[in-house]
């Protein structure tokens, strides 16, 4: 998978491609891609930059927003959204691996890798 305008190779085959979008935007919010609190491009750039139509980044942008990682808003965009509201049992293992610090001020500990 790539970032930037480098057109969108999914890598993950065991994901239908809308899976393997919300894999690809996952792991870049978690990475710090689009900054705490950025606002994601407008889905017409995000179509363009992953090669995808636009029905696949809105129903993404729709199950990001159920993990918590986003808010959708007419006309100001998808926020990304702070990480203590991002459900981090319900995102991909990998975006999990980089959200999950090694040492949270609560004293949590980061949680162990379920393998298939």
């Amino acid at each position: 998978m790539s970032h930037g305008s480098e057109t969108f190779l999914g890598s993950n085959s065991r994901l239908n491609l809308g899976g393997q979008i919300v894999e690809e935007l996952g792991q870049r919010i978690a990475s710090g891609y689009y900054g705490a609190a950025g606002v994601l491009p407008n889905e017409a750039a995000l179509s363009d930059q992953l090669s995808v139509r636009s029905s696949i980044i809105r129903e993404a942008a729709k199950q990001l927003s159920a993990k918590g990682l986003v808010e959708i808003r007419s006309r100001t965009g998808t926020r990304v959204l702070p990480q203590d509201r991002w459900n981090l049992l319900d995102i991909s293992s990998a975006a999990n691996q980089q959200a999950w610090p090694e040492s949270r001020r609560d004293g949590a500990k980061r949680p162990k890798r379920v393998r298939d």
